[in-house]
């Protein structure tokens, strides 16, 4: 990809894909940014050199952060339209010259009833806020009038191990049962039902596979 100045990790969480990133990329200065402040909070209790940490605000999207001349952005989730205004803002950040990369959701296939349930449960919450489930299948749309020019897009298949699958839902279930569409459209029983399934299907030496179809996209002003 070329050498960078300054590599910004956009929505990095608790700063494992930043670290991730500085390690592979080797720029001078790494940027992990996000808006929630437990996130930052983990992610700067171990420090590292060459790699800092900073605020996003959660509705303008705007940082307090030096420039980055190469950005990645795991996931967008939102709708077109807000999809390309948050692309806007990182391009004003970014600045001419700069690249970005986008990674996102094109498909997740499974037969497992457990997790049917789960997608489409997330499928109607994200689309009740305006987000989207499979935004990847978009991403070749959304540079237009954001200030961004797609070089690559690319789509590759994945079989992720359904244990660890299974983990990752459970764990995100907790977090947004009580969202007060949740709450309006699926009774706690029923919830607590998902998630018991969900948990019975963390242990390792469970069999199976999600297929996934992730799109990358890499995009230049």
């Amino acid at each position: 990809m070329g050498d960078y100045t300054t590599v910004a990790d956009l929505g990095c969480g608790p700063g494992y894909s930043t670290r991730l990133v500085h390690r592979v990329l080797r720029p001078a200065l790494t940027l992990g940014l996000d808006n929630a402040a437990s996130h930052l909070e983990l992610a700067r209790r171990e420090p590292l050199a060459a790699v800092r940490f900073f605020a996003a605000r959660r509705h303008a999207h705007a940082v307090a952060s030096p420039s980055a001349d190469f950005a990645i952005l795991p996931f967008l989730a939102g709708s077109s339209e807000r999809s390309r205004r948050v692309l806007r803002v990182w391009a004003e950040a970014v600045g001419p010259g700069g690249q970005l990369v986008v990674q996102e959701t094109s498909e997740l296939a499974t037969d497992v009833p457990a997790l049917k349930r789960y997608y489409s449960h997330v499928e109607a919450m994200q689309a009740h806020y305006g987000q989207a489930l499979y935004v990847g299948r978009t991403l070749d749309r959304l540079a237009e009038k954001s200030g961004w020019h797609l070089r690559e897009l690319r789509q590759t298949r994945l079989a992720l191990r359904l244990p660890v699958m299974a983990r990752l839902h459970a764990m995100n279930l907790r977090t947004w049962r009580r969202d007060p569409f949740v709450v309006e459209h699926w009774t706690q029983g029923e919830l607590d039902q998902l998630l018991a399934e969900l948990e019975a299907l963390t242990k390792e030496d469970t069999p199976g596979v999600v297929h996934s179809v992730l799109a990358e996209a890499h995009w230049v002003i």
